[in-house]
């Protein structure tokens, strides 16, 4: 398979003034343009997605990095101590992302294990699952995921029925 960058679908991925940019954001920008660059599946993956998203620092209030995805670009700012209200956010430990964004991780295992957190309101979920289905690795079967939705549907359907059976 030809690297999408090849046949020039991949997103161009922009890091806003990079001689300043936080460690976080480096990191992000970096992963994100071999994440775009490897894959053609992902690349239009990137391309398809509109809108953005905050990585923020669990150990400093002042790292934040907002991803706007743009459709033929992906723009990474540094927001320092600001917040994009409305947002979704995806938060965690400077080593958990480091370990996503090297392929070390999957985003999915660290929200599980609760290394990563995130805020969303409702209407964002669908964007949110598809942007951490682009940081999610390559080869790594989504079969996890699927358990745990199916897990969870169970769950509910036995509160359901236990709900209806003591309130007769």
């Amino acid at each position: 398979m030809e690297p999408a960058g090849a046949a020039g679908s991949a997103p161009k991925v922009v890091l806003e003034a990079p001689d300043d940019a936080s460690g976080l954001a480096d990191m992000l920008s970096q992963f994100l343009e071999q994440t775009v660059t490897t894959s053609a599946r992902k690349a239009g993956s990137a391309r398809a997605l509109r809108g953005e998203v905050v990585f923020r620092a669990q150990e400093d209030d002042q790292i934040a990095v907002r991803i706007s995805f743009q459709g033929d670009q992906i723009v990474l700012t540094d927001l320092g101590g600001a917040t994009l209200p409305g947002a979704p956010t995806i938060q965690g430990g400077f080593l958990a992302v480091a370990h996503v964004t090297s392929g070390q991780s999957s985003p999915f295992g660290a929200l599980a294990r609760r290394e990563l957190t995130v805020r969303f309101s409702p209407s964002q979920l669908p964007f949110l699952v598809r942007v951490l289905g682009l940081l999610r690795l390559e080869g790594e079967a989504p079969r996890r995921l699927r358990l745990a939705w199916l897990s969870l549907a169970m769950a509910l359907v036995a509160t359901l029925a236990a709900w209806l059976w003591w309130s007769r």
